[in-house]
């Protein structure tokens, strides 16, 4: 996976404000990574196994890389 797109998805994720943002982060995240299925709706909800599968799969992501940045 690009390590870009992910650094920008961790970033955005972080400045969203709102659940409806940060799930269309993790949406797009989850999809590129194989970890959820597609929707097709321009808000998507996630169930909280899908956010926590998506999230733990970003926070192994810094890991590897050596950060200490956190999800919020």
């Amino acid at each position: 996976m690009n390590e870009n797109f992910l650094f920008k998805s961790i970033r955005k994720y972080n400045c969203a404000q709102r659940q409806t943002q940060r799930d269309v982060i993790l949406h797009a995240v989850g999809v590129s990574a194989g970890l959820i299925e597609r929707r097709r709706s321009p808000l998507p909800e996630l169930s909280q196994e899908e956010r926590d599968r998506v999230l733990d799969y970003l926070r192994e992501f810094l890991k590897t890389q050596d950060l200490k940045i956190s999800l919020d």
